[in-house]
């Protein structure tokens, strides 16, 4: 079983005047209400597709399955041509470390989640009821003759049920307080034999789980095994420090092969109807190990274009291989992994760190994910293509105001731009990685702002050339935005920063003044200026809901109530200011999702209604306000999320 161990411009005229009569902006100091229950709503999701598989199985119908980090899921009946989200009854946010489909029953489907607990499906996956929600669960293995008794792993202990889970037997060692699993696997031909980590050891048992004896070996962190299809004492071991490691006597002894890289072993999977064929998955992004001799030697493969890392690996008859890959979906071989293709149509479970919309063409959207590139829709986010940068990390994204195929990339690697609309992309700076913000000024294109953690350039040529500003902090620069009629006026939010999280410039980075929004060290994700009063300025915090300025960012004040917490982007409406959508995301009380203010923050509405992945990253409405577009993530997953949900405002 595999495991998983995460721009608007608006030609919009300015308001004359100022909105500060009584009763239009909140009372300094005071933080909104929200309302709890979501508003009815029209969301959509339709891509793009990929994101993170750290599971995938064969049932024995031909059903492939495949475990999305954050959108749950997924089931194909033509060999991954075509995928269906199988959610009926699962909570949002489903991150899947573990399938266990019946051999005697293909409707029989459990999973393990990473903080849902257990479920059981009864029929392939239209409904599922939750039958373990102590805790998260790593692991589950079903008996593969009879589909009622199922084994699960938890965080504290492993369990055993022979009613599919209306009830459960904690399994022991005798003098051992804690026996708790972290991968659990059944011999095919022999039901009582069971394998499961207890590390460092590798355990195993010849009674259904009774009892257990350890292994002769001390092999630490086991990610994977893999049992003979016939032969219970034959077991591979994926391990983190000592690759892919063969047993032939249940354990007592253990081989090593050659081949393999120096690093750590993800998965290893023995092929069905040719058990001396073996496949195994480790840190090498982008390639399938095999052997054909039983593990005594391993050759690498490529798998497509692929970077990511192989994360679960899933034989099937007839030389078929499916590889559950980081960040890119599942490829799918017919050769015994000498060849792969990408089968990933309707599998939508992407990480995305960037959105925006085209101001020129409202139906077109740019989507930067963590570690799949761009991905561009033409039709409002009908449907997406990829567009390049295969492999980098993609955490922000700026479009010049009047060519909608000239648009900028904030990388891992630096500032990419293309001006084909992804066709090309070229790399426009050197020596300034790990960009987290871009920002191209509305008022002239040719004025580009970048930030890094370690410090901000500045390109007047449309980044054909850049200058490093300097700027006078710690570092830690997150977020930054730029007026929509002055160019030289530019906002940049620190995370480092003591006592000022907020640096602003009106003379293009030559002087800097500071300011307080978001609390010490949880300085602004996101920076937004109202293009129709650009006084007004936002700032979305880690962990403190949004501040605003009503003075161009001099003095701020905290809108929104303790219920929001980590607010990763402000979107103003273009056409009406007191229109404001938030994306958040929690690990801890607080309500992930989409949120809306119709009366400047004065009241919140979740406002998330349909969306199965819940935690928002980034948002984008487009210029004539008639969508919204949410970029979803996962909590502790690079790489995995629930693509892009769309709601049509009109």
């Amino acid at each position: 079983m595999g495991r998983f161990r995460s721009v608007l411009f608006a030609a919009v005229a300015l308001t004359v005047g100022l909105w500060f009569a009584v009763g239009l902006w909140l009372a300094p100091g005071l933080g909104g209400s929200v309302a709890v229950a979501d508003v009815a709503g029209r969301w959509n999701v339709h891509g793009p597709s990929g994101g993170t598989v750290g599971e995938v199985e064969v049932g024995p119908d031909g059903t492939v399955w495949a475990g999305t980090g954050g959108a749950g899921v997924f089931a194909s009946r033509d060999g991954g041509l075509s995928w269906q989200r199988r959610g009926g009854g699962l909570p949002t946010d489903v991150i899947v470390q573990g399938i266990a489909v019946s051999r005697s029953s293909a409707s029989r489907v459990y999973l393990a989640t990473y903080a849902h607990g257990a479920f059981r499906s009864d029929d392939a996956g239209a409904t599922w009821h939750q039958i373990y929600r102590d805790s998260g669960v790593s692991d589950v293995a079903v008996d593969p003759t009879d589909p009622n008794i199922v084994y699960i792993a938890t965080g504290t202990a492993n369990y055993k049920s022979t009613d599919a889970g209306v009830t459960w037997t904690q399994l022991t060692i005798p003098n051992q307080t804690f026996f708790s699993s972290g991968v659990l696997e059944i011999a095919p031909s022999d039901p009582d034999v069971i394998y499961a980590t207890d590390e460092p050891h590798l355990l195993r048992s010849d009674d259904a789980g009774a009892t257990w004896h350890s292994t002769n070996t001390n092999t630490t962190f086991v990610e994977d095994i893999a049992v003979h299809p016939t032969d219970p004492m034959t077991v591979y071991a994926a391990t983190f420090f000592d690759k892919v490691q063969k047993s032939t006597d249940g354990g007592v002894t253990w081989t090593t092969g050659t081949g393999l890289p120096d690093v750590f072993a993800y998965t290893v999977e023995i092929d069905r109807s040719q058990p001396t064929t073996v496949y195994a998955g480790t840190a090498r992004g982008g390639y399938v190990y095999r052997s054909v001799d039983a593990g005594a030697t391993w050759q690498p493969y490529r798998v497509g274009g692929a970077t990511g890392v192989v994360k679960h690996i899933a034989s099937a008859p007839a030389s078929v291989v499916y590889a559950g890959m980081a960040y890119h979906g599942v490829f799918r071989s017919g050769d015994r992994g000498a060849t792969w293709g990408l089968r990933t149509g309707g599998l939508v479970g992407s990480d995305v760190r960037a959105l925006v919309s085209v101001p020129t063409s409202p139906s077109t959207v740019y989507a930067g994910t963590y570690g799949d590139g761009v991905h561009r829709s033409t039709n409002g986010g009908g449907s997406w293509s990829r567009r390049g940068l295969a492999g980098r990390v993609v955490n922000d994204l700026a479009v010049h105001r009047s060519l909608p195929l000239t648009v900028y990339a904030a990388t891992d690697r630096g500032v990419y731009k293309t001006t084909d609309g992804g066709l090309t992309w070229r790399l426009t700076t050197s020596g300034f990685p790990g960009v987290n913000g871009i920002a191209v000024a509305p008022s002239n294109s040719a004025v580009v702002y970048a930030v890094n953690w370690g410090g901000m350039i500045k390109s007047v040529d449309a980044g054909r050339t850049w200058q490093r500003l300097s700027v006078p902090a710690e570092g830690g620069y997150w977020s930054v935005a730029v007026h929509p009629t002055r160019s030289g006026t530019v906002w940049v939010g620190d995370r480092l920063l003591s006592g000022n999280t907020v640096l602003r410039t009106t003379d293009g980075g030559r002087t800097w003044r500071f300011a307080a929004a978001c609390p010490e060290n949880y300085g602004p994700l996101d920076l937004t200026v109202d293009v129709r009063q650009p006084w007004v300025v936002y700032a979305g915090c880690e962990g403190y809901g949004v501040y605003r300025s009503l003075d161009s960012g001099a003095t701020w004040r905290k809108i929104t109530p303790a219920a929001i917490r980590t607010v990763t982007e402000v979107v103003v409406d273009p056409a009406d200011s007191r229109r404001l959508y938030l994306g958040t995301y929690d690990g801890g009380d607080g309500v992930s999702g989409v949120y809306r203010s119709i009366d400047r923050g004065a009241t919140w509405t979740r406002f998330s209604t349909g969306m199965t992945t819940t935690w928002t990253h980034s948002l984008a409405i487009t210029s004539t306000s008639s969508a919204l577009h949410a970029g979803t993530t996962s909590y502790g997953l690079d790489g995995g999320g629930g693509g892009v949900f769309t709601y049509r405002l009109k």
